[in-house]
């Protein structure tokens, strides 16, 4: 019986994915440690369950309750750690992909969903462009024209990943514009700031 949260939902076709996230009552800091296949998920009401604690929640209210494959170590913990080494509350579920659980290292990294959305992630951080990451609406990906819900915030500008009609620039002030490569978000984000 696992005893850790659930942390992060995984869709893959009709194959479902759930990571688990270990609470720092567990483990210093607290992180997504592994994760499993979802073979069969049922809603039953609490008092159903059995499980070895006490339930909070009350008996006829109802649960998802996931039957799971083997669970699988990641090959690396994704800490609930930010850059000053602070953690923060962790109060809900989220959806992320496989990609971005195969390469952060800390939970604000998984809002990357996309190859695209590393790739600006990586070029801002090496060209020392200080950004926050935002989550974006939850919402159903085209397999054939992913686009990242991650916005990089930048003081008076936002960016975000649009799939095929590549990254948009959203400003506080002005038009919007979208940019098809990476470079030329990042050099154009380098002369607005400079």
């Amino acid at each position: 019986m696992l005893t850790a949260s659930l942390a992060y939902g995984l869709s893959s076709g009709n194959n479902g994915w759930i990571a688990i996230y270990e609470p720092a009552v567990l483990r210093k800091p607290g992180a997504i440690t592994c994760w499993a296949k979802v073979k069969e998920v049922e809603i039953l009401p609490r008092g159903e369950i059995k499980t070895p604690w006490i339930a909070s929640r009350g008996v006829e209210e109802l649960q998802f309750v996931y039957k799971l494959e083997e669970v699988l170590g990641l090959s690396g913990p994704i800490e609930n750690q930010d850059d000053d080494g602070k953690g923060k509350a962790f109060r809900q579920h989220r959806w992320t992909s496989r990609l971005a659980l195969q390469r952060a290292k800390n939970l604000k990294e998984l809002l990357l969903e996309t190859e695209p959305e590393w790739r600006l992630y990586e070029d801002l951080k090496e060209a020392g462009i200080s950004f926050d990451l935002e989550p974006g609406a939850v919402k159903v990906v085209n397999p054939d024209d992913p686009s990242g819900r991650a916005k990089f915030v930048i003081n008076n500008y936002a960016i975000q990943y649009r799939g095929a009609t590549g990254y948009l620039l959203k400003m506080s002030f002005g038009e919007d514009r979208y940019f098809s490569q990476v470079k030329d978000v990042v050099e154009w984000v380098k002369k607005g700031l400079g």
